[in-house]
């Protein structure tokens, strides 16, 4: 229990630092698609070298949830709905997870779910 609850404030820490918002960066025109802008700003904040860098990995050896994180933040950005946002996201990473060989795909789905746990529990502080 206390291993789950510290990836989900990890989880909630790395979306703080994602989503802080920028004075130059404006959501994607659809809101759907992450602009280049958005998905260097996702990768910097929780990617290599970024503040979540250590705590909330995009990706790992059974994994890569970059993509997914980034559309996340635009989707949330362009303000289209928590629910729909953070279901999208779970989506995004199921997607992600059935690309994978077939011994990563378990792993992969629950890294997705602790990540979609997170954001539809701390979510709300950041949309």
């Amino acid at each position: 229990m206390h291993r789950r609850s510290g990836a989900l404030l990890a989880v909630l820490l790395c979306s703080l630092a994602a989503l802080a918002p920028s004075a130059s960066a404006a959501p994607s025109p659809a809101g759907l698609t992450p602009t280049a802008q958005e998905a260097q700003e996702a990768t910097t904040a929780c990617g290599p070298g970024g503040v979540g860098d250590q705590l909330v990995p995009d990706s790992g050896p059974w994994f890569n949830f970059t993509a997914a994180c980034a559309a996340h933040d635009a989707c949330y950005g362009a303000q289209l709905g928590q629910a729909y946002c953070d279901s999208r996201f779970r989506d995004d990473m199921y997607a992600h997870c059935a690309t994978r060989v077939w011994y990563q795909r378990g792993l992969c789905r629950n890294t997705a779910n602790v990540y979609y746990e997170a954001v539809r529990r701390f979510g709300h502080l950041f949309y």
